[in-house]
């Protein structure tokens, strides 16, 4: 009216107005997200969660993010909305018990039913010294498939709960297997590299 060109101005209000909406969007969206996430209660304050290519304890839930402490102790910020949008494994929100599969193979040359009875054998023994070890599971062994080395088993023991107390069972299994074997001249094969050097002289 007054004569004044508002041709930028309006543009100016709207490019503003659109990325207002933006963030106000993004903020929205991760405020619902962190009231989803603390009335569902499927992640808790204390997980062990998997997502992703990240993994760690839920240290705290914030409404805008959730800080997830990993096993090196770095803090990872992440914003709520994009938890409740991936596929999260929570590893404290299983049975009283869970599964550790051991996975390795013996030598073609092996007898499998002696294998076998070693290998329950050492896993008893490592499950009773083991202190967070479900010893009320008996230990199986299954056999997979013939590798390209060896023949392929898994060994199944149970951890009482917490996720993160499968690695001290392994580490025992490692060493108990590899002492007894050994001593018992069972073979754990592995891959090997022939070099030929041709000499064109």
């Amino acid at each position: 009216i007054i004569g004044i060109p508002i041709t930028t101005l309006i543009t100016t209000l709207g490019v503003g107005t659109a990325v207002i909406g933006f963030v106000v969007r993004d903020t929205l969206s991760n405020l619902l997200s962190g009231f989803y996430i603390l009335v569902s209660k499927n992640i808790r304050v204390g997980d062990y969660i998997k997502f992703d290519e990240y993994e760690g304890y839920v240290e705290d839930i914030h409404w805008h993010t959730t800080h997830i402490r990993t096993l090196s102790k770095n803090i990872i910020a992440v914003p709520n909305s994009k938890l409740t949008s991936s596929v999260i494994t929570n590893y404290n929100l299983t049975y009283e018990h869970m599964s550790v599969v051991f996975s390795f193979s013996v030598g073609y040359k092996e007898n499998l039913e002696r294998v076998e009875k070693l290998l329950i054998e050492i896993a008893k023994e490592v499950v009773n010294k083991v202190e967070s070890a479900d010893k009320s599971y008996e230990p199986v062994v299954r056999y997979r498939s013939f590798g390209s080395s060896g023949i392929e088993l898994i060994l199944v023991v149970r951890v009482v709960k917490e996720f993160q107390k499968q690695y001290f069972i392994v580490h025992e299994l490692i060493k108990a297997i590899k002492k007894r074997f050994e001593e018992e001249n069972i073979e754990i094969p592995y891959q090997t590299i022939n070099v030929i050097i041709k000499n064109e002289s």
